[in-house]
């Protein structure tokens, strides 16, 4: 898939003040003692054989430790670093291979790898003691969900057998419709066939003629979790039927490196022509807090609907894939669609950033940015209007009255909403005051009549005028975007409304009006480390990061990432009171010289500045290292790749930076 968003993944919790890093054997002992306390009674004890796969990181500082467990039942990642939870991914099944790994398995561990350097950066500078994850509490109990799908399919054959075909061969079925369809095959719907016939998309129409995609019942006892080389024909089509309607229902491009759709049709195509119920709905991260957003997803989970998971990578694409399960300690499960590779419970918290003009993260290939939920078969009950905000501005945050006795004057915002429905809705849109915690009166309503499916509406208001309900001192109060049916039933809160409550603070003739639970209440943001990372060399991409610290209240806008004076791009950073996250921007020069960076705040104040030099690219050759001798080379530890990672070693042919240049390296025969 393709989308414009990429992001970042902040994992640890800062527990101690200096770096302490983990040896093997306590790693080996921690990997031991987790599988001890997941295996129930009866089970096989030889599955507490663990065996190191692989250690990431530097001979001075291991960042985490790879374990697989016995013969295929699974791994671990075990942090190198005390200063992190223990287990950082773990997997019920299969096992984990340096050389033999998915791509965006890959980026997830490098994610991990510089969230750790990042952090052990800013505890070595004084800051780790005091900082914690700041992501809030929740109030919803949560409880262990085991995984709900069991398929274990993946793009390729069988699945793509009736995919358009090119240079001869069928084209991948695309992560979406992988996704898609692994949730069908597991609540088998819909029962028999599409509710209606799915239109031709250009490959259909182009190789066939037809107007419509074929039309037959979906043969779902004969589908089977896992598909090998010698499942028959009838299994196989079974499945690469429905995978090539979930990929005309979404439009789906088709090509022989990859094939995507956007996350904005899985929805529509779902309850449009698969059955599902109009109740689902696409909701995006942005527009929610993390205590909604977590909740949120544990209780699809918890309901019995799997979630459809949109995330990016600047340097690996958009990948969708299933969550479906939780086990104690915030970890969820995710089916990646990679034919149940690497599956397994992964910690995972949300960044987001955005990169316009060629910039963005080093990495984050696992934040969640979007999701499909409420999938289910179709119940024809509509619980509640499924209204999703994503505005509420006031042109004044600071208003006055003449007498305390007096409301203030009316106050002009501008109001943004949509249906995330897949069906018209008849709904009344309201903004409330609450005192107290309680609705105290309606100052904005207006009703919508068959507000289209997946419509967004901008409203320039006026509120009456109120404020005498608030008294004159010290009185807290609230703004609350609110809907409901246009029955004059109860007003219920849209599906995000806590992200962009409005907070009113009155003391005597003056009233201030915040950002509720994401306000800009004097954040207080100190840069406590910045790298440059990358070659130096003209046209390689260089990576800067900055890791900041917030001990003021929460903040949620915007950081610029400025180059010799001007704005190449910026990311959206949501960092709560006391809290500490990294943040990334990647820089490709052009030319030779000197360049002045800086990451400024929307008001234009500097939080740092720092330079790069940039030399003409200059390329060796040399011989791909011998791994026997690695640990004994001096110079392990000063390769880079052309992403500006430090790696180990290289061990596969190609260009790479070794102390300062690109060397291109070849295989040693």
């Amino acid at each position: 898939m393709r989308r414009l968003f990429v992001f970042i993944v902040l994992l640890f919790s800062v527990h101690c003040l200096y770096a302490q890093f983990v040896s093997l054997q306590e790693a080996e002992s921690k990997a031991k003692a987790f599988v001890l306390s997941r295996q129930t009674r009866g089970s096989d004890k030889a599955a507490l054989d663990v065996s190191l796969a692989f250690k990431y990181g530097s001979s001075r500082a291991v960042d985490f430790y790879a374990f697989n467990i016995g013969r295929g039942q699974g791994f671990a990642i075990v942090s190198g670093d005390c200063g992190t939870e223990d287990i950082l991914a773990y997997a019920d099944s299969g096992e984990i291979d340096l050389n033999d790994m998915p791509d965006g398995m890959s980026v997830l561990l490098r994610s991990y790898q510089q969230e750790l350097s990042s952090l052990r950066h800013a505890t070595s500078a004084g800051k780790g003691g005091t900082l914690s994850r700041g992501n809030g509490s929740s109030n919803v109990q949560r409880h262990m969900v085991t995984p709900l799908v069991k398929a274990q399919w993946n793009q390729m054959w069988p699945y793509n057998l009736q995919c358009p075909m090119l240079n001869g061969k069928h084209t991948p079925t695309g992560c979406v419709a992988t996704a898609m369809a692994q949730i069908m095959y597991t609540q088998r719907c819909p029962a028999i066939k599409t509710t209606r016939p799915v239109p031709a998309d250009k490959y259909e129409r182009h190789e066939v003629g037809h107007e419509q995609m074929p039309w037959h019942a979906f043969r779902w006892n004969i589908m089977t979790d896992n598909y090998l080389q010698d499942s028959n024909n009838e299994e196989n089509e079974a499945v690469a039927y429905l995978m090539r309607l979930c990929g005309a229902a979404v439009k789906m491009e088709y090509t022989d490196q990859g094939s995507s759709a956007p996350d904005n049709l899985i929805v529509p195509a779902m309850v449009n022509y698969f059955g599902y119920d109009a109740d689902a709905r696409l909701v995006i991260r942005d527009y929610y807090t993390t205590e909604e957003w977590n909740d949120m997803i544990y209780q699809e989970v918890a309901a019995g609907r799997p979630v459809i998971y949109v995330a990016s990578s600047p340097t690996d694409g958009s990948h969708a894939f299933v969550c479906d399960g939780y086990q104690k300690g915030d970890y969820f499960h995710i089916n990646w669609g990679w034919g149940g590779s690497h599956n397994g419970f992964f910690r995972l918290s949300v960044l987001n950033a955005y990169a316009p003009d060629g910039l963005g993260n080093t990495e984050g290939y696992t934040i969640f940015h979007s999701a499909a939920v409420g999938l289910q078969p179709e119940n024809n009950i509509v619980e509640r209007p499924l209204i999703q905000v994503s505005e509420l501005n006031f042109d004044k945050q600071l208003i006055s009255r003449q007498d305390v006795d007096q409301d203030f004057p009316s106050i002009a915002c501008t109001f943004s909403f949509k249906n995330i429905m897949a069906q018209p809705l008849n709904v009344e849109m309201a903004l409330g005051l609450y005192v107290n915690g309680k609705l105290n009166d309606i100052l904005f309503s207006q009703e919508f009549t068959n507000l289209p499916a997946f419509c967004e509406k901008r409203l320039n208001l006026s509120l009456k005028p109120f404020g005498h309900q608030l008294g004159d001192v010290n009185m807290l109060g609230a703004i609350v975007p609110l809907c409901r049916k246009k029955d004059n039933s109860e007003w219920m809160k849209c599906t995000n409304t806590d992200a962009f409550i409005s907070t009113l603070k009155v003391k005597h003739f003056k009233m201030s009006i915040t950002r509720g639970d994401m306000p800009h209440e004097n954040p207080k943001l100190a840069v406590v480390n910045l790298q440059v990372i990358g070659s130096k060399i003209a046209d390689d991409d260089q990576f800067v990061r900055v890791v900041i610290s917030n001990t003021g209240g929460s903040f949620s806008d915007r950081l610029y990432f400025c180059v010799n004076g001007k704005i190449y791009g910026y990311t959206g950073v949501y960092l709560p009171a006391g809290a500490i996250d990294s943040v990334a921007f990647t820089f490709r020069p052009k030319q030779v010289g000197r360049y002045v960076f800086s990451v400024e705040n929307a008001q234009g104040i500097q939080l740092c500045q720092g330079k790069m030099d940039i030399v003409a690219t200059d390329i060796g050759s040399l011989s791909l290292p011998d791994a026997s001798q690695h640990d004994k080379s001096p110079d392990a530890e000063k390769w880079f790749d052309l992403s500006g990672r430090r790696i180990v070693r290289p061990n596969l042919p190609g260009i790479y930076i070794f102390n300062g240049r690109k060397i291109i390296v070849s295989q040693d025969k």
